[in-house]
């Protein structure tokens, strides 16, 4: 997807919406959400970014055909893991699992920047 696209879409506003949820709510290296720690990782956190609850989160299994976000932010969300696992290299939920929650903060809020960067 372009930049613009990324840029019109408001995806920047929803990663830097991500890190600021991983900041809020603390980091899970092995769980979209812990409900003991309340931490979420970084699909967790785009989740919640787009619209799903904690609620949902933690009932939600990491299917694709069940992500537990607002209705018209499906594809927004996936190609949001998309670009960040560009970013990255690797799939997202084995970066996270190698990674501290400021690893992934600092992660959201480069890729932001880039799509923030890439329309000035």
């Amino acid at each position: 997807m372009l930049f613009s696209t990324l840029w019109g879409l408001g995806c920047h506003k929803l990663l830097r919406s991500a890190a600021d949820i991983i900041e809020e709510h603390g980091y899970s290296n092995t769980m979209h959400y812990d409900p003991y720690s309340g931490g979420v990782n970084i699909v967790g956190a785009l989740a919640l970014a787009c619209g799903s609850s904690v609620k949902k989160l933690e009932r939600w299994d990491g299917d694709n055909s069940t992500i537990p976000v607002r209705n018209g932010l499906v594809a927004v969300f996936l190609e949001l893991v998309t670009f960040i696992e560009a970013a990255v290299s690797t799939d997202i939920e084995e970066w996270c699992a190698c990674h501290r929650g400021s690893d992934a903060i600092s992660l959201l809020r480069t890729c932001a920047s880039r799509i923030e960067v890439s329309v000035i």
